[in-house]
């Protein structure tokens, strides 16, 4: 079809892992790779990476602490920061009609800077991983107040983290 896929990784290792990929599956124009990070602002920031082993998840923006645990970074990389609002609205991006987010950590600060995105009837369905202790039921209280309904839930065995699949109740039967 035509539609589009926005592709954001911050990671340097990562990034270029995601564009041979792109390449690979004959994806170019298809799938758009962005080497940025998305949080609750625009800004440049500092990326911290727990080891060099690509794929990893220890990652951290500002500092290097993850999970209230600060770690000795084996690579500091610096990145620039935006906001899916600004994204959008700087005509950047199409507005999406899916947003899958797996941030590690910092979904909360992506969730604060996509405010306008929750309120627009164009976005149907959010897949994000949430990480309890951090969102403590603030941001599924916030994607539910803009009109989502949460209809799967997949648990990991770290009870604290998961996956959601939200839809928003005015497509549920659309869909």
């Amino acid at each position: 079809g035509n539609g589009i896929v926005y592709a954001i990784e911050p990671e340097s290792g990562n990034y270029s892992a995601l564009n041979k990929n792109i390449v690979i599956n004959n994806l170019t124009g298809t799938v758009v790779a962005y080497s940025l990070a998305i949080g609750e602002t625009r800004r440049l920031s500092t990326f911290y990476l727990s080891n060099n082993v690509a794929d990893s998840s220890m990652y951290a923006i500002d500092r290097p602490e993850r999970d209230r645990v600060v770690f000795e970074p084996q690579h500091v990389q610096g990145v620039v920061m935006d906001t899916l609002d600004n994204l959008v609205c700087n005509q950047q991006f199409r507005v999406p009609n899916h947003i899958e987010l797996d941030v590690d950590g910092v979904e909360n600060l992506v969730e604060f800077g996509m405010s306008g995105l929750l309120d627009d009837d164009r976005l149907y369905t959010i897949m994000i991983e949430i990480e309890s202790v951090i969102s403590k039921g603030k941001i599924e209280k916030r994607i539910e107040s803009a009109d989502f309904c949460e209809v799967m839930k997949e648990q990991w065995n770290d009870k604290s983290i998961y996956n959601a699949l939200y839809v928003r109740q005015s497509k549920l039967t659309s869909i």
